[in-house]
């Protein structure tokens, strides 16, 4: 497999917003940490143009990047119409996460939640409410909270599979599609301070098309699965931290090497989410930035060759998107029928 395989992009532009189910195994089976192939390099100047789909094909997988405000909260829709959230949002954004579900016909899914934050997991105890859920994911590490000491007891009460996942495990959301869980590793012990770096990473795949999610995990769970053999290459990253300079280091995303960088935050956040620097070597990189500020909700389709990519609830930006330059591994976007500039 090519790092970076043809895509074809279409980027639909939409004012209105459209909404997870699923079961799991409770023994996630083990993962081969494989050495991965070295990133083949496009010469420059051989940056080729693709073609533009009208519509994608087949089966498809979908991820919803929702717009929670200053939080995290995205949808799975596996090929077989099985749903997961990873991350639900804050306590408030259930507001609007809530109907979202139901207008996609949710009924039950599963939850995997990064880390116990209430950005990331502020709203657990309402879908629990709200919806079915089979299995709740996590790395284990929670604080003390109140929140969460009571969505994990409203879990309990209502026979929901509890199920810690480590690096190297697979989560089988439905028979063949599975998700591979890259951090934290086995014995990862750190201060309960520390949570950002007990994110559960993880990363999705569907034919030639991978999504490296990593809730908030900073610089020291980068280095930690920069020192595997783990193949992290993925075509959109999910970046971490909301775009915090405590994230997303230069080594790390040369190891990645995205086409597209998610950024999910607040309008005017307090934090100032995302952070120049972060941008800075996004640009440089060519990574595109889609981000839940600026865009909306973000919702991603592949057929596990081709991509769409539709932006909902905010007004677009009017600038065809295009990927510029040549680079290690990449291949090349251009968009010439009035997308946004994602960039």
């Amino acid at each position: 497999k090519l790092a970076h395989p043809t895509l074809a992009l279409l980027v639909f532009l939409f004012s209105c917003a459209p909404v997870l189910a699923g079961g799991g195994d409770s023994k996630p089976p083990a993962l081969e940490e494989t050495p991965a192939s070295p990133p083949q390099a496009v010469p420059a100047g051989t940056a080729r143009e693709t073609i533009v789909a009208n519509e994608l094909t087949g089966d498809l997988l979908e991820i919803h990047f929702l717009d929670v405000g200053q939080g995290d909260g995205l949808i799975i829709k596996t090929p077989g119409g099985k749903y997961m959230m990873v991350d639900v949002g804050t306590r408030g954004s259930r507001r609007t996460t809530i109907p979202y579900l139901r207008k996609l016909g949710v009924k039950k899914m599963d939850i995997l939640l990064t880390h116990s934050h209430a950005d990331h997991a502020g709203s657990l105890i309402y879908l629990l409410g709200a919806f079915e859920v089979g299995t709740l994911y996590s790395s284990g590490h929670f604080h003390g909270a109140k929140f969460i000491a009571k969505g994990l007891k409203k879990a309990e009460e209502l026979g929901v599979k509890m199920v810690t996942v480590k690096r190297g495990d697979q989560v089988e959301v439905e028979e063949g599609f599975v998700i591979k869980v890259m951090h934290p590793p086995k014995y990862w012990d750190l201060e309960v301070e520390d949570l950002n770096n007990t994110s559960v990473v993880t990363q999705v795949s569907f034919g030639e098309i991978d999504f490296l999610l990593t809730g908030d995990a900073e610089k020291k769970a980068e280095r930690s699965m920069l020192k595997t053999k783990l193949d992290l290459r993925s075509e959109f990253l999910k970046i971490g931290h909301h775009g915090s300079k405590t994230a997303t280091t230069e080594r790390f995303l040369d190891r990645v090497l995205p086409l597209f960088g998610v950024v999910s935050c607040g309008t005017n956040n307090m934090f100032k989410h995302p952070h120049p620097e972060t941008l800075k070597k996004l640009k440089v990189r060519d990574i595109a930035v889609l981000r839940t500020d600026e865009a909306g909700t973000i919702v991603v389709s592949t057929d596990g060759k081709k991509v769409t990519i539709k932006v909902l609830g905010k007004e677009p930006k009017p600038e065809s998107f295009r990927i510029r330059r040549p680079g290690p591994g990449r291949m090349f976007i251009i968009l010439n029928q009035g997308g946004f500039d994602a960039c």
